[in-house]
């Protein structure tokens, strides 16, 4: 009775591994082999034997399946690492680039908040300084007005002398035209 549990679970254990190799569960196999556990322990060694007759064709054939579909699985896993693999190289490509995208955009960054802290300044300064110039533009508008009247009057008063050296001369010439007149006749 002894040797019929050993070898209840020696078969269990290539059923087992069989299903682990070929990655399937099939539960037909396993309701099959509890079947034909149960019939061993409940029947004779020559019931066991008659129910259960395995060749070693037909566990070379099913090792055979098993290794096919490991060597299957094996091939489909190296596909998917390779496939992993080069998404991973991609990934990390993307991911320097992206790295630089970010140094550049965070060096252009601080540019640009540099350039709008400089205008911040400059627009306060401008602001507190518009008065100013607007007074000392006023200023200067002021004196060219002055400066632009004064040079008229100085024209006016220039041209009123030269009319008047005009006339006078004008006189002049007249009174020495008579006198000539005068003297000639």
């Amino acid at each position: 009775m002894l040797l019929l549990q050993e070898g209840d679970e020696q078969f269990e254990w290539e059923l087992e591994k069989i299903r682990q190799g070929t990655g399937k569960r099939d539960d037909n196999e396993e309701a099959t082999a509890r079947q034909t556990q149960r019939q061993r322990r409940k029947g004779s060694p020559q019931e066991a034997a008659e129910v259960s007759p395995t060749s070693l064709e037909a566990v070379q054939k099913e090792m055979r399946k098993a290794l096919l579909s490991l060597q299957n699985m094996h091939d489909s896993h190296v596909r998917e690492v390779t496939g992993m693999e080069t998404e991973l190289a991609i990934t990390k490509a993307n991911i320097e680039m992206a790295e630089k995208k970010q140094t550049d955009a965070s060096k252009r960054y601080e540019l640009f908040q540099g350039t709008r802290e400089y205008m911040l300044d400059l627009l306060d300064c401008l602001d507190k300084k518009i008065p100013q110039i607007e007074e000392a533009e006023y200023m200067i508008s002021e004196q060219r007005v002055q400066r632009g009247k004064a040079r008229l009057r100085r024209q006016g008063n220039f041209l009123q002398n030269l009319k008047d050296q005009i006339t006078s001369l004008m006189t002049l010439l007249s009174e020495v035209e008579l006198l000539k007149g005068y003297l000639c006749t």
